[in-house]
């Protein structure tokens, strides 16, 4: 069987194993809304077999191309131990790392996905699997749309749908495929319908990136007419979707919220962002050594009445600050928002390739600025993971670790 394998290493690579390991959770769930909708009964028929395929291509992808570890992946699971270790000094902290089970979280959850990423070589069949995979999650998701009220599961069905919108809206704006534009639009709209605010703002986030890496002004005031244009219709439009979302039987938040006038209501984060810096400021050392890894989250849970399982501040940014302090937070902010990016998108200017794959996961790792924590988001590590092997090592083998004959400026995605 090894041989067989061995024999067929684009069936079983890192790349396929690293695409299955961040998305089958997302089909699982969606085969298990649709049998719900149409039967009520609760089955999770794909759960355990998508994890035993994932989890066997991890395995052969590791045993196939072990010389492609890197001495980087085993510093930072040292790193994220020791912080750890360190913010578990404080009896409050450890308490709930445990009871959180932040630990197994980030080191055997999260972090593989960043040992993965580095160990890809064809960034061509990421997008490849990646894109398979968008068409499957849209689909799905689009069955339990009309079968299943997914506005119950509102946070699982947009943390699906952003893969395909994200993903199309890179193959019709950036790629220039004008036959992805329904798929695209489609994901988008199930989007607003079924999803949160910060995926949408990831998808605007993402069309502002394009368009500004493309310089088509012609395309942007186009954006810009349109986005006018339902402004001013902004009432009739909201009011469309949702009773048309209604009549599926979805309730969707994103649009009671449009329609009750709260949709810019912050859902707290304002109070809690202000608290995470009210928490570091008031001592010295606190502001300058910050409240260690997962620090701020036994105090969110005891001041806010709405908080009740985990206690994060749903920013990225804040959420840093409060982990390591102003100095060290500030610069992490300014590297991981600016300068990194920058760099990458510099390195990568001219490699379409490897570009549609930053982009996806830029786009999917800017939802950490309005929700969810690093600590528990296997996107913010496959982002840590571009950064090095753009934004940190050389252009080249040492950046890419591509082969030295594989040239991926020079390969076209089909």
């Amino acid at each position: 069987m090894l041989n067989v394998l061995k024999s067929k290493p684009e069936l079983h690579s890192a790349e396929l194993a690293l695409v299955l390991y961040l998305f089958h959770g997302n089909i699982s769930a969606g085969v298990s809304w649709v049998i719900l909708g149409l039967t009520g009964r609760e089955l999770n028929l794909l759960g355990t077999p998508l994890v035993a395929v994932t989890m066997l291509c991890a395995a052969i992808a590791l045993l196939h191309h072990f010389r492609r570890l890197k001495l980087d992946s085993l510093v930072l699971i040292i790193i994220f131990g020791f912080l750890y270790m360190v913010a578990c000094l404080n009896p409050d902290t450890a308490y709930q790392v445990s009871r959180q089970n932040l630990v197994q979280v980030t080191l055997l959850d999260c972090i593989p996905a960043y040992i993965l990423f580095r160990m890809c070589r064809h960034y061509d069949a990421i997008w490849k699997y990646a894109k398979v995979t968008s068409y499957v999650v849209l689909f799905v998701y689009a069955a339990a749309f009309v079968v299943y009220d997914v506005g119950h599961v509102y946070r699982s069905f947009s943390a699906g749908m952003a893969l395909p919108a994200l993903l199309f809206v890179v193959e019709w704006l950036y790629l220039e495929k004008n036959r992805t534009a329904p798929f695209a639009v489609l994901a988008i709209a199930l989007l607003v319908v079924g999803g949160r605010r910060s995926s949408l703002i990831a998808v605007i986030i993402l069309i502002c990136i394009i368009l500004f890496l493309k310089r088509d002004f012609v395309l942007l005031a186009a954006v810009a007419l349109v986005g006018g244009a339902l402004y001013l219709s902004f009432d009739m439009v909201v009011e469309r979707l949702y009773y048309f979302s209604s009549d599926f039987g979805i309730n969707s938040r994103t649009l009671r919220r449009l329609m009750s006038g709260e949709a810019m209501e912050d859902s707290h984060r304002i109070d809690q962002w202000a608290y995470v810096l009210q928490l570091i400021l008031r001592s010295p050392q606190s502001a300058l050594a910050g409240l260690g890894i997962a620090g701020e989250r036994s105090y969110m849970l005891a001041h806010f009445a709405h908080m009740q399982l985990q206690g994060y501040p749903h920013g990225l940014l804040v959420e840093l600050i409060g982990h390591y302090g102003i100095v060290l937070g500030l610069a992490l902010d300014v590297l991981l928002i600016a300068v990194g990016p920058y760099r990458v998108f510099r390195v990568i200017n001219n490699d379409r390739v490897a570009m549609t794959v930053v982009l996806l996961f830029v786009a999917l790792v800017s939802q950490l600025l309005f929700q969810d924590s690093y600590l528990q988001n296997k996107f913010f590590f496959v982002y840590l993971a571009i950064l090095v092997n753009f934004a940190v090592g050389r252009r080249g083998e040492e950046a890419t670790m591509f082969d030295p004959t594989f040239s991926v400026g020079r390969r076209t995605l089909s």
